[in-house]
């Protein structure tokens, strides 16, 4: 359903590595520009790891940075009722696509 949480994206904070599984950190959302710390799944990450970029379609779910007791945490949210079997997408924004 709309607005159910699809899980938390998972990894450590550190600087960027060119790697594919990071997610940049801010406190407003992750679509900011050039955000100087990331989260990287690469090793330690969870399924959210695997969203695609929603390109050229909408996306279904979002991401939301929040922080809880000190933590970053970012959180994969639903954007409309997602039926079974079907491909959970991001919107990666225009910044990894001028970067990789």
């Amino acid at each position: 359903m709309a607005k159910d949480n699809i899980g938390s994206y998972l990894g450590p904070m550190q600087k960027h590595t060119g790697l594919n599984y990071t997610f940049g950190l801010t406190t407003d959302n992750i679509q900011a520009n050039a955000p100087s710390v990331l989260l990287d799944s690469w090793n330690i990450g969870n399924e959210t790891r695997y969203l695609n970029d929603s390109k050229p379609k909408e996306p279904n779910c979002s991401a939301l940075t929040l922080h809880v007791n000190g933590v970053h945490r970012i959180v994969i949210y639903a954007l409309t009722d997602i039926r079974p079997n079907t491909e959970l997408t991001l919107d990666y924004g225009p910044n990894y696509w001028r970067d990789h």
